[in-house]
């Protein structure tokens, strides 16, 4: 099936919507399609669609804990899974300001936003901003099967880059030189290791485990990162 979006006067919007009936020929469309010069000048844009199921709702009190928030968030809308709630970099036990709210299909997440236009709907007495967070970009089998990469995130600020390598050394079994090398910034980390095989052990050891003063989480970045990434330019925007 193909859609084509069209506006009030009958033109079309320039973009539309194809849907294939398997996976292989959709990545192969999108391979040969994109930056395709369908006339002269004229080339096509083609990336992965996806059906956006997850909201960005700012201006949330930073005391709110995220079963608060979970239940706020399904008594105003309906058809809410989960929300995912980032601490503050300063004081685990507050939230920065924002949440994302998971629901159980794009077209209750699309109803959840129209009602939540600014003005509409005040949380804890607070005026909230909400719009469609950034989709988790998808990653190529081939290349998750050679990243070598952890992400940790929810460490305390005074974590060091020494702990973490010390720490993330025992968790793989490895000697001294299993890691190549530690980058923390604020309250998160990459870890970078020389084989795979050493990142997966850390990862399955040390992910969720109780450290000083936080809870640490050690996942692969494919997706990891794309939500940190988003966090952090919500929160930007948010003014954090």
């Amino acid at each position: 099936m193909f859609r084509l979006m069209m506006d009030f006067s009958g033109s079309n919007r320039g973009y539309g919507f194809c849907i294939y009936t398997n996976r292989e020929d959709t990545k192969r469309a999108v391979h040969e399609l994109d930056n395709y010069e369908i006339r002269k000048g004229k080339t096509l844009g083609v990336c992965l669609s996806v059906d956006n199921c997850r909201l960005f709702v700012g201006g949330i009190p930073k005391s709110k804990a995220k079963h608060e928030i979970l239940a706020e968030m399904k008594k105003i809308t309906e058809g809410v899974r989960d929300v995912i709630v980032y601490p503050s970099a300063a004081d685990k036990g507050k939230n920065r300001g924002f949440a994302f709210v998971e629901y159980e299909h794009h077209k209750a997440a699309a109803m959840a936003r129209r009602k939540l236009i600014p003005g509409r709907i005040q949380l804890w007495g607070h005026q909230i901003a909400v719009d469609w967070a950034e989709p988790e970009r998808e990653v190529d089998e081939d290349i998750m099967s050679k990243v070598k990469i952890l992400y940790v995130r929810n460490l305390m600020l005074t974590t060091t880059e020494e702990h973490l390598r010390e720490l993330f050394t025992q968790a793989c079994g490895g000697g001294c030189d299993c890691i190549e090398r530690v980058k923390k910034i604020r309250d998160y980390a990459f870890v970078h290791f020389r084989e795979r095989s050493d990142a997966i052990t850390a990862m399955e050891k040390i992910d969720a485990q109780l450290l000083p003063g936080q809870k640490s989480s050690a996942q692969n970045p494919a997706a990891a990162a794309a939500a940190a990434a988003a966090a952090a330019a919500a929160a930007m925007a948010n003014g954090q």
